[in-house]
């Protein structure tokens, strides 16, 4: 359900805009890798311990690759500029998931085994 949600939101959000920047975000269990448009090399790297913070500017759209060579959950809590907040429980095997537009930041825990039932 919620992936179906972050998919009707990258719909809508292609549908309504003009032209808009993707942040495109790799997390995997050590790292985090961040790269501009269609390149091959990360723009900015770096080692991470707990939450991950970060924030998509306004008209761009977040693509955000979880990594884990485990079965993995991460909460990823996203807050918009009215202060309303969603949280997710997202897999982090080797998954991509999309946002709509931005302005908003986003704090990405750290990666859990969650059994589901």
């Amino acid at each position: 359900m919620k992936k179906l949600t972050l998919s009707i939101g990258l719909v809508a959000a292609i549908l309504s805009a003009k032209a808009q920047d993707t942040t495109q975000v790799v997390i995997t269990e050590e790292k985090v890798h961040y790269y501009q448009d269609k390149n091959i090399k990360p723009t900015k790297s770096y080692l991470h311990h707990d939450k991950i913070v970060f924030y998509v500017k306004e008209n761009e759209l977040l693509r955000l690759h979880l990594w884990s060579k485990k079965l993995r959950t991460r909460k990823v809590t996203t807050i918009y500029q009215d202060n309303e907040r969603t949280i997710n429980i997202l897999d982090s095997k080797d998954n991509v998931y999309f946002s709509p537009l931005g302005p908003f930041k986003v704090i990405i825990g750290k990666s859990k085994f969650i059994q589901k039932l």
